[in-house]
């Protein structure tokens, strides 16, 4: 009885195994935010008041923005939504919750005074990542056309799809962490990317912290970071940031090569 006891154990643990290689192998690992004591707010909530108006125009300029950062004149991109703040960007006065969801004590939001409202176009490419099932999303400051935020996800037509009909249809494809590159070469494709997009990034490159999802992530699926971050700014008392206190740059290619984030709220503190 021991035996099949264990024997039960040891088939689970193996197919949950496979199931997390399978995704992190799709690059959707980095993706997944784990629950935590915050309860939404209702930031990604539509008030058009606060939301300026994506003219013809603008949404020209968006898209050329998106085209220089990528290096690529000839993407076919389209505008998907917009919200009042960034995706991990959020000022404001922590609160508590009383009525916590799924049983989490402790849990929390935060209020956002006007003043701090930052809304933001999210924009896709139609163009899947060098044959993958993923594209890149875009996410442009309402205010001024700035690049604020790059993620990896599965388009609408990908996501509709039942997971039978996804690994069928993905599962053949590559991955973003296939055709390992060398040290050298995923560091000049970070630094390539933000050399496109901060002015006088010469200046503040050696400021920039590199760590890695590895110990050891030479010849590896790794994730490679690069991140700076302004610590000596301090936000007006009382005030919080959820995901950071302080304009922060960050970026995250793949042991591939890959882009699979992007982030500058740089350009976020300032009104």
């Amino acid at each position: 009885m021991k035996k099949i006891i264990i024997a039960s154990i040891l088939i689970v643990i193996s197919l949950t195994s496979l199931v997390f290689v399978y995704w992190w192998q799709r690059g959707d690992a980095l993706l997944v935010q784990l629950l935590s004591n915050f309860q939404d707010d209702g930031r990604g909530s539509i008030n058009q008041e606060n939301i300026p108006p994506l003219t013809t125009q603008s949404e020209l300029q968006a898209q050329e923005n998106i085209k220089a950062f990528m290096n690529n004149s000839e993407l076919t991109i389209q505008y998907i939504s917009s919200s009042k703040n960034p995706s991990n960007f959020t000022i404001g006065k922590v609160a508590s919750v009383d009525d916590a969801p799924h049983g989490v004590s402790g849990a929390w939001r935060i209020d956002t005074p006007a003043e701090w409202d930052r809304p933001v176009h999210a924009f896709q490419q139609s163009e899947y990542i060098d044959e993958l099932c993923e594209v890149y999303e875009y996410e442009i400051d309402a205010r001024n056309n700035q690049l604020v935020e790059v993620h990896v996800r599965y388009p609408e037509i990908i996501q509709e799809l039942s997971l039978d009909e996804k690994k069928e249809k993905c599962n053949s494809l590559g991955s973003l962490y296939g055709s390992v590159r060398t040290e050298t070469e995923i560091k000049n494709v970070a630094m390539t990317y933000l050399g496109r997009s901060i002015p006088r990034f010469d200046q503040l490159k050696p400021e920039f912290i590199y760590k890695s999802s590895k110990e050891n992530p030479v010849n590896i699926a790794a994730a490679h970071e690069w991140i700076w971050q302004d610590t000596s700014y301090k936000l007006p008392e009382g005030l919080t940031g959820d995901v950071y206190n302080y304009p922060t740059i960050r970026i995250i290619v793949s042991s591939g090569g890959k882009l699979i984030y992007y982030f500058n709220s740089v350009g976020l503190f300032k009104n």
